[in-house]
C-alpha cells in the first residue's frame, strides 16, 4: 500500500494570493456561505463556529458551520450538508478562493440541539462525552448566530461560553482523551512486543492527537486550529509553564528537529513546495515561525490526517513510524509522559 503526499494546497495559490485582502475576503465567503446553507429547508439553524466566529482566522482559515438540521425526504441531513459543502467548495475553489466552507462535520438533529440548550447539567455533561458533541461544545465556543429557531441556537451558544472552561467540561475532556490515548498506547505496547515497531508507532502517533489536544483542556484555552500547528501548542506550554510537558509531546509524535529534517528530506517534490507556501503564508501574514517549525507543523498535520484515515503501514518514511524497536519505545515513554500529566490533571479536578 502506498500513501501519496496530500496536495493540501491548489496548484494557483501563492502567500501573495492568500494573503490578498484576506479579511475582507474572509468575510465575503463566510457571509455568502451562512446566507446560502441557511436557506437550505431542512436546516432550522445555523451559527458561525471556530477562528472565523470568534474573530481569530488567519489567511487560509476555513469557515465553519454549526448546523442543526432534519431529516428530508428521507435523507439523513448530515449526508445533504456534505454534498452541500463539497458542491459551495467547488464553486470556491473554481473563483480561486483559498478558503473552505465546513459544515458536514458539525451537524446535529434539531430537536438534540433545542434539548443540550435547555436541559439540566446532568443530562448535558452526560451528551458532552459523546466525543461528536465535545467537538461542538469546545468549537462553538464564541461563535455567532446567523440563523436562530426559538431562540435554541443562541441559548446554546450561551451554553458553550459558559462551559468550556469549566471545571466539568475540563473533566469531561480529559476523560475522553485519557480513555482513547490510553487504549491506543497499550495497543502499541503489544505490538513492539510482537516485533511489529511501524505498528506500534503508528498506534503513538493516533494517541498524539487526543494527547494534543486535551493539553489545551489542562491549560483551559480553545484548541487553534489544526492547520495552523503544534507550533501554537508550544507557545501555549511555554507561556503556561509546561515546557516539559511540550518537549515529551514532540518526542511522542517524532517531532524532534532531527526527526523532522530527517523525515521532510523523504518527502516527495509536492510536499516541499508545500512548505514554502505554507511557510511564506504564515511569515508574510506576521507569525514569529521559521522554517524549521513550519516543516515540523505541516508534517504534523499531513500526519494527523493521514492516521485519521486508518491507514496501515508499510506507510511512507515521511509520516514518522518508527524503524526499530528502540525509536518505538522512545516515542512511547514520551506519549505516556504526556498521558501521565493529563492523568494528574483529572486527579486534582476530582478533588
Amino acid at each position: 500500500m502506498t500513501v501519496q503526499w496530500p496536495q493540501l494546497l491548489a496548484d494557483w495559490i501563492t502567500p501573495e494570493a492568500t494573503l490578498d485582502n484576506w479579511r475582507e475576503r474572509l468575510a465575503y465567503v463566510e457571509a455568502g456561505e451562512a446566507a446560502a446553507i441557511a436557506e437550505l429547508p431542512y436546516v432550522k439553524g445555523l451559527a458561525v463556529i471556530g477562528s472565523v466566529g470568534r474573530a481569530d482566522p488567519w489567511p487560509l482559515s476555513d469557515v465553519d458551520l454549526l448546523a442543526a438540521a432534519d431529516f428530508w425526504e428521507g435523507h439523513d441531513p448530515e449526508d445533504l450538508l456534505r454534498a452541500v459543502e463539497k458542491q459551495r467548495n467547488d464553486r470556491l475553489h473554481d473563483a480561486k478562493v483559498p478558503n473552505d466552507v465546513e459544515v458536514g462535520n458539525w451537524v446535529v438533529l434539531s430537536a438534540d440541539l433545542a434539548a443540550a440548550a435547555e436541559e439540566d447539567d446532568d443530562a448535558f455533561y452526560r451528551r458532552v462525552r459523546h466525543r461528536h458533541w465535545l467537538g461542538i461544545v469546545f468549537k462553538s465556543a464564541g461563535g455567532r448566530v446567523a440563523k436562530d429557531f426559538g431562540g435554541c441556537m443562541d441559548r446554546f451558544l450561551d451554553r458553550c461560553n459558559d462551559a468550556v472552561f469549566g471545571d466539568r467540561f475540563a473533566a469531561v475532556w480529559l476523560d475522553t482523551a485519557i480513555g482513547e490515548a490510553g487504549r491506543l498506547l497499550a495497543r502499541a505496547g503489544e505490538l513492539v512486543g510482537q516485533g511489529d515497531c511501524p505498528a506500534a508507532s503508528l498506534q503513538v502517533l493516533r494517541a498524539a492527537i487526543p494527547l494534543g489536544e486535551a493539553l489545551y483542556a489542562v491549560w483551559r484555552r480553545l484548541p487553534q486550529s489544526l492547520s495552523r500547528g503544534v507550533t501554537r501548542l508550544l507557545a501555549a506550554a511555554a507561556e503556561e509553564g509546561d515546557a516539559e510537558v511540550a518537549e515529551c509531546y514532540l518526542a511522542a509524535a517524532r517531532l524532534s528537529p532531527q526527526d523532522v529534517w530527517r523525515r521532510f528530506t523523504a518527502a516527495p517534490p509536492a510536499g516541499k513546495r508545500e512548505r514554502d507556501v505554507w511557510y511564506g503564508v504564515r511569515r508574510r501574514a506576521g507569525e514569529d515561525i521559521g522554517e524549521l517549525a513550519a516543516t515540523r507543523d505541516l508534517l504534523q498535520l499531513i500526519a494527523h490526517l493521514a492516521v485519521r484515515c486508518d491507514c496501515r503501514p508499510p506507510l511512507p518514511e515521511w509520516l514518522g513510524l518508527a524503524a526499530d524497536a528502540g525509536e518505538a519505545r522512545g516515542q512511547m515513554e514520551a506519549a505516556e509522559q504526556v498521558l501521565g500529566r493529563l492523568r494528574r490533571a483529572r486527579e486534582k479536578l476530582a478533588t
